[in-house]
């Protein structure tokens, strides 16, 4: 009794803030049909590599902050960003890779399929006052890269793609391959498309330069693997 009233004290001297939200979101296949809120703005503010970040119940975001930096900072240093690179950030989210990009280097262009997503994306880079970052709603999968790569204004030198766990898919990796962009690097949490993606880059001229994996979901069976790609 003596200790469970020592740990109240402790909470109270703490003076914890607690934001509570109430969504209803109705989902299909993963993407929200309707949402309504019951309590609260509905939408959780995250904070990484010192950036303000909204989410929406229905977009992703990583759960594990520390991992997330760590995770991040890797990603950054495969890209091995200069002033003047223009970067392609596929299933970009609500812009977790696409902003701290944009804060090095001339551009940033994000696609993503969620409509929601995207509309979360353009509003957390102007949160973190960012103008040289934009965001389409593209499905990569059925429509693949090409539009996006053969446009005359956007030429990117590097690309980063994070897909969920169905991966890139065929059309999205030969588009990859016929890019012949110099640097790819890729962020999966499925082993098993990314070994599939890969196989498609690595026999069609792109080599690995050199990968990490990153535990973001401790005690379980799940990782986050970073591979870095170059073209020959």
């Amino acid at each position: 009794e003596d200790s469970v009233a020592k740990k109240e004290g402790e909470l109270r001297e703490a003076e914890l803030e607690v934001e509570v939200h109430l969504v209803l979101s109705v989902m299909e296949k993963g993407k929200p049909l309707r949402e309504h809120t019951f309590m609260g703005t509905g939408k959780l503010e995250e904070t990484l590599a010192g950036m303000r970040f909204l989410v929406g119940p229905g977009s992703f975001f990583q759960v594990h902050p520390k991992q997330a930096e760590n995770l991040l900072a890797y990603v950054m240093d495969c890209l091995e960003l200069g002033e003047n690179d223009e970067v392609l950030d596929l299933f970009c989210g609500v812009g977790t890779f696409s902003l701290p990009i944009a804060q090095k280097i001339k551009s940033v262009f994000g696609v993503e399929g969620s409509a929601q997503a995207v509309a979360q994306a353009e509003e957390n880079a102007k949160l973190n006052e960012l103008s040289n970052v934009r965001f389409a709603k593209g499905d990569l999968h059925r429509k693949g890269l090409d539009r996006i790569l053969s446009h005359k204004k956007f030429r990117p030198t590097k690309i980063v793609a994070d897909p969920a766990r169905d991966g890139m898919g065929p059309k999205v990796c030969q588009a990859l391959v016929d890019s012949q962009v110099e640097r790819i690097v890729l962020v999966s949490c499925h082993p098993e498309t990314l070994a599939r993606d890969l196989k498609v880059l690595l026999e069609q001229g792109y080599g690995i330069d050199r990968w990490q994996g990153f535990d973001l979901f401790p005690r379980t069976q799940h990782v986050e693997t970073v591979v870095s790609l170059t073209h020959a």
